[in-house]
C-alpha cells in the first residue's frame, strides 16, 4: 500500500510531497557539494596550502597543474574541457602557454587529455591529472616531478 492512499487531505499529501523533496535535496546536496564529496585521495586545498599560504606556481605546467587540481580533475573526480581550463588558468598564465604547459603535463604521465569525437568535424577534448600528477602536487610542485 502506498501512503498516498492513506492521506485523505490534499493538505498532508503537499506536506508529504514537500518533505520527501527536502529529504533529497538534502542528500543530493550532501553527495555533491560538501567537503564529503571529493573524489578518492583528494587532499582539500586549504590542507595542501596551509604549509605555503603565498604559493604561486613556479612555472606553467604548475599553473596548470593546480587550476586541474582545483577543478577536482583528479582520477575518480572530474574532468575538464580545454577551454574551461584554459578560462579558469587565465589568473595564473597567459593562454598561449596554457598548450605548452598541457603538452609538458602529457609527456610527463601526470595529466591525460581524452578525445570524445561528437560528430565528424568536432572534438571535445577533455583534460584530468593522473594518479602520479596529483600526488605530486600534493608533495609540492609537478616541476620536480619525474
Amino acid at each position: 500500500m502506498w501512503i498516498g492512499q492513506l492521506i485523505n487531505s490534499t493538505t498532508a499529501g503537499w506536506v508529504y510531497a514537500a518533505s520527501v523533496s527536502v529529504i533529497v535535496l538534502v542528500c543530493f546536496w550532501r553527495a555533491f557539494v560538501l567537503e564529503g564529496a571529493h573524489p578518492t585521495d583528494y587532499v582539500p586545498l586549504s590542507r595542501v596550502f596551509t604549509t605555503e599560504p603565498d604559493w604561486t606556481p613556479t612555472d606553467d605546467a604548475d599553473a596548470v597543474a593546480s587550476t586541474l587540481y582545483a577543478a577536482q580533475a583528479v582520477p575518480g573526480g572530474r574532468q575538464v574541457r580545454r577551454d574551461v581550463l584554459t578560462d579558469l588558468a587565465a589568473p595564473l598564465i597567459q593562454d598561449r602557454t596554457v598548450d605548452a604547459a598541457l603538452r609538458s603535463l602529457t609527456a610527463r604521465h601526470l595529466a591525460v587529455v581524452l578525445r570524445e569525437r561528437k560528430d565528424a568535424t568536432t572534438v571535445v577534448e577533455w583534460i584530468t591529472l593522473t594518479g602520479e600528477g596529483r600526488d605530486a602536487l600534493v608533495r609540492g610542485s609537478v616541476s620536480a616531478a619525474i
